[in-house]
């Protein structure tokens, strides 16, 4: 049963994210307290696949944004936008856009910045062989 434990592995739980029947359903809450500074999430685990060498690559993500139009979104959504990009063979620079453009889109604005650290199994294990790199990338807009 190896080969079905294999493909079950793969499809079920470390790439699920391909399907976008799986994207996670968010609540957008009313900004009541018109709360207008910076909302932070710090230490977001993601763990995906690099798409040149099929390797995994695991790291923190950290969240910011500043609430407009009256919205703000429930926190643990947040990770669960950042867990479902990660789910598929990615390259980190995607992964980072992708999640910046969601939230872009979900919270009508552009008030965001999304930071990605990361160690690279294909930096640690071929290559350099180096084990402490890690890969930061960033993607910011509006008064980010």
């Amino acid at each position: 049963e190896t080969p079905y434990r294999v493909a079950k592995l793969f499809c079920r739980e470390l790439f699920w994210g391909l399907d976008y029947n799986n994207f996670p359903a968010c609540s957008l809450i009313k900004n009541e307290f018109d709360y207008n500074s910076i909302i932070s999430q710090k230490n977001i685990n993601i763990m995906s696949f690099c798409e040149h060498h099929f390797l995994p690559f695991e790291g923190r993500a950290e969240i910011k944004y500043i609430p407009k139009n009256n919205l703000i979104i429930g926190l643990s959504n947040l990770d669960k936008i950042a867990n479902f990009f990660s789910r598929r063979p990615q390259i980190q620079e995607r992964l980072t856009a992708q999640i910046f453009e969601t939230l872009k889109f979900l919270l009508k604005t552009e008030d965001i910045s999304i930071r990605i650290l990361a160690k690279h199994s294909c930096v640690s294990l071929r290559g350099e062989n180096t084990k402490n790199t890690e890969t930061e990338t960033i993607v910011t807009g509006g008064v980010f």
